[in-house]
Order: C-alpha cells, then structure tokens, then sequence
C-alpha cells in the first residue's frame, strides 16, 4: 500500500512537471551577428549620437523613422551609442528600485536591429543604472538581436574588447571609451579569485586647466562679482 502511495505522488508530480514546462515561453533563438552590408567597395561607416529610445516605439513611430533606416541600411555598418539600459522582461527590476533613467527591454533591441545598426556601443553614464548590472544585461539582449557591442561589460576586459566587423581587406574595429562617467560605473579587471565590476570602459584623466594672464584676471573679477557675500558690491557693477 506505500509503495502504490509513492508510485502514485511520483506520477502525480510528473504530470505537474509537465504541464508547467509546456506553459514556459519558448526561447527565442539569437539572431545572427550582423555583417558588412554589400560589397566594401566604397567602404561607408554611418555614426550617430547617444540613442534614447525609452520603451519599444509603437509603428507609427517606427514608420515615422523609415527614411532613417533608408539612410542607415545604405551603409556598410551603421554605429550607435545607446545611452540607456535594457532589461530582459522576465527579470523585472527590484520592486524598491526607482528608476532614474529610462530603461528599454529586448524590444527595443529588436527596433535598433530593425533601424540598421549593426554595432552598439555603451561607453556612457546611464548604461550601467541598473545597479552595476545594466552593462552585461544590455550587451546580451543586444546581441541576442544581432549587434555587436563594445565599451562595456562584465569587467574591464570586456568592456575594452574590441569588436572587428568583416574580413580583410574589408573590416572595421570599433571600441568605445567614456570620459563623464560616475566612479561607480567604471568596469574593473579581475584580480585573481575577486570578480571584477560590471560596467564601462572609462577614460581616466587628471584636467589641468590653465588660462594666460589677460583670461585668469577676468575671471578672477568675475568670481568676485559674484560672491554671494559681497551681494551689493556685485550689484554696484551690473
């Protein structure tokens, strides 16, 4: 009688198994990384500015870009800095966390593949708002879509990595540097068992700014124009 009780509770989880793994999305394959677009022969690399999309665009919107991705797709390869993170929608973020930038999903990939670009680049200040894990997250549902990405990733080796679109003697290397870049955004390299830090390849400089002896002496009245303790004072020389 326990035996049949066993044999009974086993198939009765079988069957639970398997109508819940029939009820799992089923994956959407990647897409091919893209590759140069006609010959090479003239070879045209179209750039752009940061990308902003915010949500997935409805197909009115879609439809108003149209001469864009007419312009875009002319090119060999057509670059882009994407100056958001992207989130998978099955791994929604943290109920406490509040958004401060806007935040795309694989959608949006799908619309930038569809628009013609075919290498993304991250090197910026918000692709890495999702708690240090938007670089990786964003890198993948990008190249889930087809595009290749560079600037940044799971550690600083991967955010320096260098993406090579084409074969000789036709090909294009593309990396991507950042330069305003809060400290916690910066990708860090692996030291031995420590993991690095997600985030982006940034451009590490000390400024020095200097200015000859005509400049500093209007800037140093200016300052003291607009001393909030010398308020009537500044008044007096407007």
């Amino acid at each position: 009688m326990k035996l049949l009780r066993l044999f009974m509770l086993a198939v009765a989880f079988a069957v639970v198994g398997s109508l819940l793994w029939q009820r799992r999305p089923t994956p959407v394959a990647p897409e091919p990384l893209a590759a140069l677009r006609g010959s090479g022969v003239p070879l045209t690399v179209a750039l752009t500015g940061d990308t902003v999309l915010g949500a997935a665009l409805d197909a009115d919107a879609m439809s108003a870009l149209t001469p864009v991705a007419a312009l875009l797709g002319q090119a060999s390869l057509a670059v882009t800095d994407l100056d958001q993170p992207l989130r998978d929608a099955d791994d929604p973020p943290p109920a406490t966390a509040q958004p401060r930038w806007p935040i795309g999903d694989a959608e949006v990939a799908r619309q930038l593949r569809t628009l013609g670009f075919t290498v993304v680049t991250l090197a910026n200040a918000h692709v890495s708002n999702e708690e240090g894990e938007g670089a990786p997250q964003t890198a993948a549902l990008l190249a889930r879509a087809g595009m290749w990405t560079t600037g940044a990733g799971t550690d600083l080796d991967a955010a320096r990595r260098v993406v090579v679109v084409g074969d000789a003697p036709h090909r294009v290397a593309v990396l991507a540097v950042a330069t305003s870049v809060p400290p916690a955004s910066r990708a860090s390299r692996r030291r031995g068992e420590i993991d690095g830090r997600p985030g982006v390849n940034t451009l590490r400089y000390s400024p020095r700014v200097t200015a000859d002896e005509t400049t500093f002496a209007a800037l140093s009245q200016l300052a003291r124009a607009m001393d909030p303790t010398n308020i009537s004072a500044a008044a007096d020389r407007i």
